[in-house]
């Protein structure tokens, strides 16, 4: 596959949700040098007319934000995805019985409107193109955003599921107290594990590509430094920037979670144990 040639360096910050890649996104973003997008395959998210044009043909959709030339100031863009972003098994998400009723009917809705209007199978094959096109240029640098503490990315996906509370903008709401959870063993196990092979499928999977790996925890406890780092990697000059979100919550997970110490107890052994430092 050929690639036009642009005067921007193009980047992705590669994730999941609840590792703060929206902080990450909005320092970027807020930088005079840098173009960036948000998450351009979170489909039931997008503005109809993007999710059609995404649907019907994703690679001229993606082409058209990354694949061309900005104005001169413009030295890097780039974009957010997802491990689960431009898959088949994105197109009929499965709706948490414990959501919100607007998150619920927001999912209800999008499965509806694919079901009646578009080919599963097709438009399946159409998105995973994406994950090639990406691959193939290796000009792209990826920046794989992680969160070491996966029992915390955990918890938050659950509580903004029942809240659906995804963004924190200050100013925004003014936060409620935290209610408690119960989290079992096994579904904490189960989520470890596939943070684990995602993160491991995905770092070999780009492993061509200048990639330059940030921790969540490091970014915010040594901004200065990291975002040095990463400015550095995208060929631009270093520019300290604000984001404009804030965590949903300071409290301590071991409050929140109602079975923490039984939890700390059966990991305690295990390579998770380390999630668990209250």
């Amino acid at each position: 596959m050929t690639f036009p040639i642009t005067k921007q360096t193009r980047f992705i910050i590669l994730s999941r949700s609840r590792t703060g890649s929206n902080y990450l996104n909005s320092l970027l973003g807020n930088h005079e040098n840098i173009k960036t997008y948000g998450e351009l395959f979170n489909l039931d998210s997008l503005s109809k007319k993007d999710m059609e044009i995404a649907l019907q043909d994703p690679i001229k959709y993606l082409k058209g934000k990354l694949y061309r030339n900005y104005p001169s100031y413009i030295k890097a863009v780039g974009f957010k995805i997802f491990y689960y972003h431009a898959k088949k098994e994105q197109l009929h998400p499965e709706i948490p019985k414990n959501a919100h009723r607007d998150f619920k009917k927001k999912l209800r809705d999008f499965n509806r409107l694919i079901k009646s209007s578009y080919n599963i199978q097709e438009i399946g094959e159409r998105l995973e193109n994406v994950w090639k096109l990406l691959k193939d240029d290796r000009e792209l640098k990826v920046i794989h955003l992680k969160r070491r503490n996966k029992l915390e990315t955990y918890i938050s996906l659950k509580r903004v599921i029942v809240s659906n509370q995804w963004k924190n903008i200050k100013g925004q709401y003014r936060q409620k107290k935290d209610k408690t959870i119960n989290i079992s063993y096994e579904e904490c196990y189960t989520f470890f594990q596939k943070m684990k092979n995602w993160e491991e499928e995905f770092d070999d999977f780009f492993s061509n590509h200048d990639i330059i790996e940030v921790n969540y925890e490091e970014l915010v406890d040594e901004i200065e430094d990291i975002m040095n780092k990463i400015y550095t990697f995208l060929n631009v000059q270093f520019e300290l920037t604000s984001s404009k979100y804030h965590k949903q919550s300071k409290t301590q997970i071991s409050t929140i979670l109602k079975n923490y110490q039984e939890l700390k107890h059966r990991f305690e052994k295990t390579e998770w144990g380390t999630y668990f430092t209250e």
